[in-house]
């Protein structure tokens, strides 16, 4: 705003006064004085306004907006300045038209012919100004409107290179809006002229960002564009015919070198050979002839140009001679100090280790990636122990190993998980001539990650040794000198060592008192898991042949002591293996070692690939513009209800809206809610699982404890998660009855009650959306104006089970445009992604979207498929309307009443709205903003909001609420909207 302040002393007086407010509640007295001031203007008929009037006016205008506050008038002043001569009101009327307007406002449809004007005229200036408003507004209405008025610009080589600049720049913003309007079949052979006719650099660089963008979203039909860029490149490469102007420290135009091989990335290598050796020639100029030098500029400038070109030559077919140079050149930048070259070499030679033939080249740089992991910066050290486990194989796997379980002692706390887990895979993948290495690196990797590691590890050592008889006594053996001189590091390490002496201790040349008189003192001490591993040793430890009586008599006392725990678990064990013991050798044969294994992949591999699925799903998805209509706020509506007393005090409101009340019925005849089923006498209560994964959000056990809900769509649903406090859940020891969902099931049952979830959802941003004994779903949401996005937290209740088959779909709904991340194909054992949908509205949907979720579960040999109704309904979009007078209400509440009003009376329960306050916290969970003031009787009241449809443009929404001073909790709603 600055630079418009100048000399407009009534505009910089409004902005001091606003700046110099102490409260919200004085910036808006005076911005509404303002605004009052303002429309007087406007509605002036006695005398024009004058240019300076109409220009200082519409920047306040601005300024308002934003401050925040809905400017909804004025919008042909500004017009009118987008005609005006001067450029000084040009570029007002401009600005506001970019930043208030918007394409699906009426007055910006008017715009467009004077935009237009301006773009296909002579005059530079006015040229550039409407270019850049196309850029900034341009939605789809002005893509398909003026699109062909840009391109002829592009197109016309007689206009001056900075305004066919811009216009390449608009016309990628306007495809971006709408693909339609440019096709491959029309388009590229324009582009190709262009780019064969064209010289200057300045209008090439517009031109190859549009076709980048084009290429971007679909590269078939541009093929016949890649010699032109070839050649571009290689004139570039060479400094051929390159203005001084466009030379960058001496270096040709880098940003342009770097848009060119980021285009020829996306095509297919080249066919024609001569083609093919031209773009060899350009990367061998760029790899051989680029040096590093001393100034930072020019270095940057240099390594954009170098890594564009490696990623080229990486994605090129028949350019294997080039790959060594580039692990050359990215081996030389692990050596630089700049951090960002150091990360962006180990991320590319990351990608480079994936190819077997590169391999032994990285390896040369091995020293330089092992310093790398003792970097300052925590990134670095991820991408060098990415690194060091891509560039691992048989040949060097010894010293990677020994390197990382050196490095194990300082690394960073939350990066310990990830090294355990690829230290030991490799030392899997490579031991198959020596298990018992494997198991040595394991039980190491407990010992130092025991705290940041789950059960996985020592249940793959376990599986490994089991299969492999050879291993049983060399396993047994190294537990026991572990446990005798170590001890037990932490609960991992425990129950490693208690699983295989309890299976192969009978091997050790030693008496059983020896590991029992080591492993009893530390039972008390650990969990209920690790105890229940233990018990199961113990049982098997006594039926070895060499334990003996004392030994036997300390196993029994365990057992005795555990017969009474408070963990019901462990209880039935003790008392099964007590029985056991009772019943002599004859129960020998029962507790024989573990058989082998089925032949399985290991799980630690899947481990590495869930983590790459869950941050790929983590990664960034494109932005949807968004809307949704009101839901069914009135019910059916099919009935006209009667109407209920007016106010006794004040002005007669029922008279100003329009409202015509017949007779108040007798009060047994008052409606009832408008449910198919009367509510029960109790609350429903339901629980959810005391599992470790209980609440992905912390959030909670979900208080589902209120009754059900009247029909989903009624806006009254609202009260139930603002009504009465729920009732304690019950103790864990009572059985939860599971509650029905809204599909069938095939075997697996909600652990919540999926309707209030849903429910919940009508205020609530975050949330349980659904929980079962396998699965628990969380939500977080953001809305801003016409947009939001839903975040699901999928998690894996399970400690040993795998979710098979997850599906998650949202089928396509009429109004409602959505994109769901990619899910994966399962979810490994207590492990969590998170999913991102992201909604926009095209027009008015009646009902909220359904999720089609399934999975099977490996833990119970069942399948489970929901329908569940996702937290989007059109009060998430709603933003307050503003009213600065009862008057101007009124008049708003008649327009909106011309095009749909509807009135219905209900009774709602004590239990969910005991007075009016509870109805406008109702309202105000829901976006409805209550307008306090505007209807004198205290015990009703106002709410008014709007939302921006994609299709539907700006919608008003007033609800009038009036309480039936006879009966509590009775209440008619009356809705007015334009939609």
């Amino acid at each position: 705003m600055a630079p418009f302040l100048g000399g407009m002393r009534g505009l910089t007086v409004f902005v001091q006064d606003v700046r110099n407010c102490s409260n919200k509640e004085q910036e808006r007295a005076r911005v509404e004085k303002e605004l009052a001031n303002i429309r007087r203007k406007f509605n002036k008929t006695h005398r024009a306004l004058t240019a300076y009037e109409r220009k200082k006016y519409v920047l306040k205008l601005l300024y308002i907006y934003m401050l925040g506050y809905n400017v909804d008038f004025g919008h042909t002043e500004a017009l009118k300045l987008i005609s005006a001569s001067s450029y000084a009101e040009k570029q007002v009327g401009y600005m506001t038209t970019s930043v208030i307007l918007n394409e699906r406002n009426e007055f910006l449809r008017m715009a467009i012919n004077s935009i237009r004007t301006d773009v296909i005229s002579s005059n530079e200036t006015n040229q550039c100004l409407g270019l850049s408003c196309i850029a900034n507004v341009g939605g789809r209405e002005f893509a398909d409107s003026l699109a062909g008025d840009v391109e002829t610009i592009v197109m016309t080589p007689t206009i001056r290179p900075v305004v066919r600049k811009k216009a390449a720049l608009c016309l990628l913003r306007l495809f971006r809006k709408n693909p339609e309007i440019l096709l491959a079949e029309t388009f590229a052979s324009k582009m190709t002229d262009l780019l064969d006719a064209e010289r200057d650099l300045g209008v090439l660089m517009g031109v190859l960002g549009l076709l980048l963008g084009l290429v971007q979203h679909d590269y078939r039909g541009y093929e016949a564009c890649v010699p032109k860029v070839i050649a571009l490149l290689e004139r570039l490469t060479r400094n051929k015919d390159i203005p001084p102007e466009y030379l960058y420290y001496g270096i040709p135009s880098p940003w342009l070198q770097v848009k060119c091989m980021k285009i020829l990335q996306y095509f297919p290598t080249p066919d024609d050979q001569a083609l093919l050796d031209s773009q060899l020639i350009a990367m061998r100029n760029i790899l051989t002839k680029t040096d590093t030098v001393k100034n930072f500029n020019k270095n940057n400038a240099l390594h954009a140009i170098l890594f564009e070109a490696i990623n080229l030559v990486t994605s090129m077919d028949y350019a294997h001679e080039l790959l060594d140079p580039c692990v050359e050149i990215l081996g030389n930048f692990l050596d630089m100090k700049e951090p960002n070259i150091r990360y962006l070499a180990l991320n590319t030679l990351n990608a480079l280790a994936a190819m077997a033939d590169l391999r032994e080249a990285i390896k040369v740089y091995q020293e330089q990636v092992v310093a790398a992991l003792h970097d300052a910066d925590i990134s670095i050290r991820r991408r060098a122990l990415t690194l060091l486990f891509s560039m691992c194989d048989a040949s060097n796997v010894h010293s990677v190993i020994e390197e990382l379980i050196k490095y194990f002692v300082t690394a960073d706390f939350d990066i310990r998980e990830e090294l355990a887990l690829k230290t030991a895979i490799l030392a899997e993948r490579y031991s198959v001539n020596d298990r018992m290495w494997f198991i040595e690196i394991a039980m190491q990797m407990i010992d130092k990650a025991g705290d940041f590691i789950n059960d996985d590890l020592w249940h793959r050592m376990v599986q490994i040794a089991t299969n492999d008889a050879s291993l049983h006594g060399r396993t047994a053996q190294l537990m026991f000198v572990k446990l005798r001189d170590e001890g037990a590091s932490n609960e991992l390490m425990l129950r490693a060592m208690s699983y295989c002496i309890g299976e192969f201790g009978y091997l050790l040349p030693i008496p059983a008192s020896q590991y029992v008189d080591l492993l009893v003192p530390l039972f008390q001490d650990t969990d209920e898991v690790t105890q229940g591993i233990m018990l199961t040793a113990f049982v098997k430890v006594a039926m070895h042949k060499n334990c003996d009586q004392a030994s036997m008599g300390k196993i029994v006392k365990v057992f005795t002591d555990m017969s009474s725990s408070f963990d019901v678990e462990l209880q039935q064990r003790a008392n099964e293996y007590l029985k056991l013991l009772r019943l002599g050798p004859n129960m020998r044969p029962i507790l024989e070692p573990m058989p082998e294994y089925p032949e399985r992949s290991s799980v630690l591999e899947k481990h590495i690939q869930v983590e790459n699925v869950a941050s790929d799903v983590a990664a960034g998805v494109r932005k949807l513009a968004m809307s949704d209509l009101l839901g069914n706020l009135m019910g059916d509506g099919s009935s006209a209800p009667a109407a209920l007393p007016p106010s006794s005090t004040g002005m007669n409101l029922d008279e100003l809206l329009g409202n015509a009340p017949p007779a108040l019925p007798a009060v047994e005849e008052r409606l009832a809610l408008p449910s198919s089923t009367s509510p029960p006498a109790g609350p429903v209560t339901t629980t959810s699982s005391a599992d470790a994964l209980d609440d992905l959000l912390g959030l909670g056990a979900l208080a589902a404890t209120q009754p059900p809900p009247a029909t989903h769509g009624d806006a009254l649903d609202a009260f139930g998660a603002l009504g009465a406090p729920a009732p304690a859940a019950p103790a864990p020891t009572q059985p939860v009855a599971p509650v029905q969902s809204l599909t069938s099931s095939d075997g697996i049952q909600p652990t919540v009650n999926v309707q209030d979830c849903a429910k919940r959802f009508l205020i609530a941003d975050n949330g349980l959306l659904y929980e079962d004994a396998n699965v628990q779903i969380g939500v977080k949401s953001q809305w801003q104006g016409s947009q939001g996005r839903v975040m699901f937290y999928v998690g894996n209740k399970s400690a040993s089970a795998d979710l098979q088959n997850f599906r998650m779909v949202i089928p396509s709904i009429e109004g409602l445009r959505h994109s769901l991340q990619p899910f994966p194909a399962s979810i490994g054992p207590k492990r969590q992604v998170q999913l991102m949908l992201q909604v926009a509205i095209t027009s008015a949907f009646a009902s909220a979207p359904k999720l089609e979720f399934s999975y099977t579960s490996t833990a119970v040999a069942a399948a489970c498929a929901r329908s569940l109704e996702l937290p989007v309904r059109v009060t998430k979009f709603l933003s307050p309307m503003t009213i600065a007078s009862p008057q101007e209400f009124i008049a708003k509440w008649h327009q909106m009443a011309s095009a749909g009003q509807q009135q219905k009376i209900m009774d709602v329960s004590q239990q969910y709205a005991t007075s009016i306050e509870s109805v406008s916290n109702a309202f105000s969970g829901m976006r409805l903003v209550v307008h306090k003031g505007l209807d004198p009787n205290p015990a009703n009241l106002i709410a008014g909001s709007r939302f921006v449809g994609e299709r539907c443009g700006e919608v008003f929404v007033g609800v009038r609420v009036e309480s039936d001073a006879n009966v509590r909790g009775r209440y008619r709603f009356t809705v007015a909207s334009m939609d």
